[in-house]
């Protein structure tokens, strides 16, 4: 019945550990392969964010370069509109001022001619008519003084074309200059101009790009949205298998729990053999411990006896014949209680095995159960308790042999002492054989 038990606690048990490592093996395939899954999609999304957080970087580094030259071409732009201005207002005030001096000389040529024209006039009168003599000195006088008149009025009006034409020389140059400045601040402004349309270009090109970039990411965040739910679905799953393991633990354990109880029942029968074992080894030891008080008085009568070992020949025959007779009887009590040792050797040697593959049993679960740690400290009692009783068997079986020993060492002694006495301590020694 203990082996049927044990073939059948085994099976089960090896059963039970395959489903074990079977199950074990599954959730820990599909954990590295959630963990795998896990770690590429993680990979995947830092690479995409990467991506994207670059090309936004280049995004925003090339929108502070449009803002930066935009700004540049604005100020350059605006001083040259300044300096357009500026040259325009001298311009304006040159062209005033010529207008203005232009009129000036305008009025004064014409007052020179008039005052000309009528000294001509008057003079073409002298000419015609005949006056008197002071008549012609005073005219004489009045036309050297206007000569004289004429001659600086001339002079006056040649300095002031000469200022006139210096004045509409430095017009003109400063009219070219202006010219050519107002060419230039024109190609300088189309060419900012087309630069400011390029620059509006790109940032209308960046901006669809940075839109572009916006829908990636936002399909990017969706799938990111997507394969975290299917990691929550993974982790839900990872869950309900660790649930799984933890009830199949559960059930090992009952298991256990009910092979355990069959190891206690067998535990109380070994407990039961070995308390009768004890009994049967208890009244050999009484049996031994007789045996040794009646060699000890037969000691004590061969001493005081030791003056008639003469007569002692017969009876020490019939001793030797008796002890060879009870030599073999010790040795069957003595194999016998080796027998009952060696039983109670298997008993135990089986009992250990149960516990060690029990204890193996338990060792991928996280139970342990009271009732096998009672039984393995009433198994090691137990042993502690054989190991002293085969102590005292194994000293008891010594002193037999000893004295045993002793007693044939007398009697050899005896037998060279031995040499009349025979016929007369024969009854002596029969009784004493009886006694032992």
């Amino acid at each position: 019945m203990i082996c049927n038990a044990e073939s059948q606690l085994a099976v089960l048990h090896r059963d039970l550990e395959d489903k074990n490592d079977a199950d074990i093996r599954m959730y820990q395939n599909e954990i590295a392969r959630l963990k795998e899954a896990n770690q590429d999609y993680a990979l995947e999304i830092l690479k995409q964010d990467h991506i994207v957080s670059r090309l936004e970087q280049n995004q925003l580094q090339k929108l502070e370069n449009e803002k930066t030259c935009r700004e540049g071409l604005e100020k350059l732009i605006s001083e040259l509109r300044k300096s357009n201005n500026e040259y325009q207002k001298k311009l304006n005030g040159l062209e005033q001022e010529v207008k203005n001096k232009e009129k000036e000389f305008c009025v004064k040529e014409s007052k020179l001619r008039e005052e000309y024209d009528a000294q001509i006039e008057k003079l073409y009168l002298l000419k015609d008519g005949v006056k008197s003599d002071q008549e012609s000195l005073l005219c004489d006088r009045n036309y050297i003084k206007r000569q004289e008149q004429s001659e600086k009025y001339r002079v006056q009006l040649e300095s002031a074309l000469e200022r006139y034409r210096l004045l509409e020389e430095r017009y003109y140059a400063l009219k070219k200059e202006s010219d050519e400045k107002a060419h230039k601040t024109d190609s300088k402004q189309r060419i900012l101009e087309t630069q400011l349309i390029e620059a509006k270009e790109r940032c209308s090109n960046m901006v669809t790009e940075q839109q572009t970039l916006l829908v990636e990411k936002k399909r990017y965040a969706k799938i990111v949205e997507s394969k975290e739910v299917e990691l929550e679905d993974l982790k839900r799953k990872n869950d309900q298998l660790a649930l799984s393991a933890v009830s199949l633990k559960l059930e090992l354990t009952k298991q256990e729990s009910a092979h355990s109880s069959e190891l206690i029942d067998i535990c109380h029968e070994t407990d039961t053999k070995l308390t009768k074992l004890e009994s049967s080894i208890a009244e050999l030891q009484n049996t031994v411990e007789e045996l040794q008080k009646k060699l000890s008085d037969s000691e004590k009568k061969l001493d005081q006896k030791e003056t008639e070992i003469n007569d002692l020949k017969k009876q020490n025959k019939q001793l030797t014949v008796e002890m060879e007779t009870s030599k073999p009887k010790l040795l069957a009590v003595e194999a016998e209680s080796q027998k009952q040792l060696e039983n109670m050797q298997i008993q135990r040697d089986k009992a250990l095995r149960q516990l060690r593959s029990q204890r193996k049993n338990v060792q991928n679960l996280e139970y342990k159960g009271k009732e096998i740690k009672h039984l393995e400290n009433v198994i090691r009692e137990r042993d502690i308790e054989m190991q002293k009783m085969k102590k005292h068997y194994k000293d008891t079986l010594k002193k037999m042999q000893r004295t045993i020993t002793t007693i044939e060492c007398r009697l050899v002694r005896t037998n060279h002492q031995i040499s009349g006495k025979w016929s007369t301590s024969a009854s002596d020694s029969s009784n004493e054989a009886e006694n032992l």
